[in-house]
């Protein structure tokens, strides 16, 4: 079974005191659904680090509270947190470009995802969310006080495939990191690397 050694090197990778810049990431052994790119210490390549649904879960799952658009009241959500990814990637930057699969665009400052449980969720009510309801992943905001804003909203990307780590003050050029070909599935398998 060649995932279970490949996620106990991811696993070691991300504990590891001795993981340094330009360490390679174990390669996803399943249909690819996030890509990061910019500013980051660690890829899968040598470019983009490629992640599958095993490898976001292995950073540990979190349960958070919110409001999708399909949603009248708070629902349960399960993901990774933002701030976990980027640890993981070696991310330096003031800010992220959060992309989704129909290439909708966010910037979200990175300060704002270390002070917030800001998650990228895998599922919705311990369900995977399909493309036709704004999945496979998305990018959500805990439900306090204050993170209501219309700004929140915007940053609450969803159908996220791509993550570019930036500096906040260089603007980012609209290339994508990762080419798409045909529609969009709820694994993530419209992503090529």
């Amino acid at each position: 079974m060649p995932l279970l050694p490949a996620l106990i090197s991811f696993l070691l990778l991300l504990t590891s005191p001795a993981a340094r810049a330009g360490d390679l990431l174990p390669a996803p052994q399943g249909p690819i659904l996030l890509a990061v790119s910019g500013d980051i210490d660690r890829t899968t390549d040598g470019q983009v680090a490629l992640f599958d649904r095993q490898m976001l879960e292995s950073m540990g799952i979190i349960t958070l509270a919110a409001i999708s658009p399909l949603d009248d009241e708070p629902v349960q959500f399960q993901g990774v947190l933002l701030r976990r990814l980027l640890a993981v990637v070696g991310a330096h930057g003031t800010a992220v470009e959060a992309i989704a699969l129909n290439d909708y665009v966010a910037e979200i400052p990175i300060a704002e995802a270390e002070h917030h449980d800001v998650v990228i969720a895998l599922t919705r009510q311990g369900h995977d969310i399909p493309v036709r309801e704004m999945g496979p992943l998305m990018i959500l905001y805990p439900i306090e006080r204050g993170l209501d804003t219309e700004a929140v909203a915007a940053r609450s990307v969803r159908q996220l495939s791509q993550i570019v780590v930036r500096d906040g003050a260089t603007p980012w050029d609209g290339k994508s990191v990762v080419a798409r070909s045909g529609p969009a599935s709820n694994d993530g398998s419209s992503l090529a690397p």
